[in-house]
């Protein structure tokens, strides 16, 4: 699910892509070498798949609670128990106040740098507000093993692959008749089942030549 998602985003951005591939074809030597324990130096790697699952979690929608007897205050405004409350990870991961530019794609906002000028206190308030496998009782327990998943499929994919979209592909993005939301195509549509449900995209794979 999400490596597809990392291929739909990835490779629509010809500037990520080919800084994703020189990181992981300048940092190991074989394939073999790629390992979780040596993925660490691989900070744009790391960045592409946080920027992934920001832009499209796998959970997009809100896992719902109950509010117990006595009631509950948020944010001024008094909430009745029994009553179901729940924020989706999708909304706070697409704000504007934490994320400053929510609808780019853009895996530098992950990393600290002068050149960028993207500072440890905006990554600090990215990283609070960063809840791709939920947070509480229902997150998710594998998440660790999830991720390390994520990162050496896709460093072992783009070391010996090369990879494209297909000719005029368009699946999974969004076009102007499905209206307010989704009409980006840059950016891929989702629906929320617990998890997401999502099309495409359709990609071609060439074995590198060295």
């Amino acid at each position: 699910m999400k490596l597809t998602l990392d291929r739909f985003y990835i490779l629509r951005y010809p500037r990520v892509y080919a800084k994703l591939v020189d990181e992981i074809r300048t940092s190991f030597t074989s394939v073999d070498d790629i390992r979780m324990e040596y993925l660490s130096s691989c900070s744009y790697l790391k960045a592409c798949v946080d920027e992934t699952l920001r832009v499209a979690p796998a959970g997009p929608g809100e896992l719902a609670r109950e509010v117990l007897p006595g009631g509950l205050e948020i944010d001024g405004t008094y909430i009745p128990k029994g009553t179901h409350v729940g924020c989706t990870g999708w909304s706070i991961m697409h704000s504007e106040e934490y994320f400053g530019d929510p609808w780019v794609f853009r895996p530098e906002r992950w990393i600290v740098d002068p050149a960028t000028g993207v500072t440890e206190s905006d990554v600090g308030r990215a990283r609070a507000c960063f809840n791709p496998f939920m947070i509480g009782s229902g997150n998710c327990v594998g998440q660790k093993i999830a991720m390390e998943e994520l990162l050496i499929t896709v460093a072992r994919t783009l070391y010996r692959m090369d990879v494209r979209l297909a000719s005029g592909d368009t699946l999974g993005g969004g076009s102007p008749e499905l209206g307010w939301g989704a009409r980006d195509q840059n950016h891929i549509v989702l629906k929320d089942a617990y998890i997401s449900i999502k099309n495409g995209p359709m990609v071609q794979f060439r074995k590198r030549i060295v």
